[in-house]
């Protein structure tokens, strides 16, 4: 199971797009790697279980006075921008990740995207 965590901009809050309960399903039954031809249509579409469209963001054009012009070469001067609320999350994330390791819930090397508080499986906590 998973779900994507976004928000508006670098300051503001997470949201999930599922949300707990929600979260779509992974799994080979039906996998992209068994196409001979796989195509961007059938993901859209559904045709697998082990790669799926999550969604998409239509964003509005800046304001012809407001666009930051941004090139290859400034981005590459200044680097890549990651806030502390960033790093923050991916270290609960990558904590989550393993703490169900270490309850056994999913194995080491396997992915298993962990997003939240623990989740129950069954009867083990």
């Amino acid at each position: 199971m998973y779900d994507l965590a976004w928000r508006q901009d670098q300051d503001g809050t997470f949201n999930l797009l599922f949300g707990q309960g929600n979260q779509p399903l992974l799994s080979t039954q039906v996998s992209w790697l068994d196409d001979a031809d796989p195509t961007l249509g059938e993901v859209e579409n559904g045709d697998y279980t082990d790669l799926q469209y999550v969604g998409f963001a239509q964003l509005p054009a800046p304001a012809q006075g407001n666009a930051r012009h941004l090139t290859v070469s400034t981005l590459r001067k200044r680097g890549p921008e990651i806030t502390k609320a960033q790093v923050a999350t991916i270290r609960r994330l990558m904590a989550a990740r393993e703490s169900a390791v270490a309850a056994g819930y999913i194995r080491p090397g396997r992915s298993a995207p962990v997003i939240g508080k623990p989740m129950s499986f069954g009867g083990r906590h």
